[in-house]
């Protein structure tokens, strides 16, 4: 959860194969929700310090991983009212910016066979750097750097913009840091906040720079990405997370192993592990952020 100016929640499960994630627009005295005590789900404890970014994890022995998070999101929707998309704001600026685009490539091919127009020739006060990136985020132009495009398909339809100067990241990551960086399978990963949403980046050293990781739209990846990450990197996620699976299965082997005994029986057994499980929800040290450095990779 991103507390402060800006007070965004993101939900994510990792179900093996499956994985969701969403942002939510909170207002400014929201938190994590606390799950109501009947539905026996179960959160790390969060003391709020200072505005940052926080993290929890949930837990419930009975339920599966979708299945808590489609009780918090219910639980956060009735607290919030609606669940509003972070990207969508600004989107005014946005049109202006792309129809500028669209009208200056119009003009350039009345007189050229070009179908790329550099930043150069757009007028900044229509077109900053800022709404030029939001628009090739939100996948409505595409940029590029040099003289070759590697884009194909859908994105070569798209109006081609050219850059003439690299994005530098600490210009579009929140308050220009990274919330965590870390090693993961042999490649460097950066966590941070980016146009409105929890995304991950990766270093292409061969580049020199970074590169978007996780998708604008394909969220159902985006959680996976992130939760593999937390927990490789962060001691702490990666204890709690792995204790909580394990309480998980030992929980369901000793229910195969009893299937023929009273139900009173099985509801024991699972107090039992709810308690166990509620005990591991420790709480969970706000990170350091670090200063981000380096360029962006224009391709989102």
């Amino acid at each position: 959860m991103n507390s402060g100016a800006n007070n965004r929640l993101v939900l994510a499960f990792d179900d093996y194969s499956d994985s969701f994630h969403m942002t939510h627009i909170l207002s400014p005295n929201q938190k994590f929700p606390e799950p109501d005590e009947n539905i026996q789900i179960f959160k790390t404890p969060t003391t709020y310090r200072q505005a940052g970014t926080y993290f929890a994890t949930y837990c419930s022995v009975d339920k599966t991983p979708s299945s808590i998070y489609q009780d918090i999101a219910q639980q956060l929707s009735e607290e919030t009212g609606q669940v509003r998309d972070a990207s969508s704001q600004n989107s005014e600026r946005e049109e202006s910016c792309f129809q500028h685009i669209k009208q200056k490539m119009e003009d350039m091919r009345s007189f050229s066979s070009k179908s790329v127009i550099s930043t150069k020739n757009l007028e900044n006060y229509m077109c900053s750097e800022e709404l030029i990136v939001r628009l090739a985020y939100n996948w409505r132009i595409t940029l590029i750097r040099g003289n070759k495009s590697r884009t194909n398909g859908a994105a070569s339809r798209q109006p081609l913009v050219r850059l003439e100067n690299a994005i530098e990241i600490r210009n579009y990551v929140e308050n220009g840091q990274f919330i965590s960086v870390g090693e993961m399978y042999g490649k460097r990963y950066a966590l941070a906040w980016f146009e409105g949403h929890l995304h991950m980046f990766v270093w292409d050293p061969k580049g020199n720079m970074w590169e978007l990781e996780t998708s604008p739209n394909n969220v159902r990846s985006n959680g996976k990405v992130i939760i593999n990450f937390l927990r490789a990197t962060n001691p702490q996620i990666g204890s709690i997370m792995d204790n909580a699976y394990a309480t998980l299965k030992e929980f369901r082997r000793e229910i195969r192993n009893r299937d023929a005994h009273a139900q009173h029986e099985q509801g024991m057994i699972l107090s039992h592990y709810n308690q166990r499980c509620r005990e591991r929800m420790l709480e969970i040290e706000m990170m350091a952020a670090v200063p981000a450095h380096g360029f962006l990779r224009e391709t989102f």
